[in-house]
């Protein structure tokens, strides 16, 4: 796992998707129970932004086809 610095801790708001840039591309980055998970801005499915997703827990749910993915380790869970 890569380790990047792309902003501030104090900017990141707990527990919501909080979008930053990296370069030309978009970020989706959490703060979930004490550790910060990042990935790439976009349903692995149907490449649109997950930001736009709803976020319950660790869990955040594609609004454009309903699927699931654990924002731990990536596993996609439906």
């Amino acid at each position: 796992m890569a380790e990047v610095i792309f902003g501030k801790t104090s900017e990141i708001e707990p527990d919501k998707l909080n979008v930053k840039r990296f370069g030309r591309k978009k970020v989706a980055v959490v703060l979930f129970d004490g550790s910060y998970y990042a990935f790439k801005d976009a349903c692995t499915h149907v490449d649109v932004p997950l930001s736009e997703g709803r976020l319950c827990g660790k869990i955040i749910e594609c609004t454009r086809h309903g699927a699931k993915f654990d924002i731990t380790d990536g596993k996609v869970l439906s």
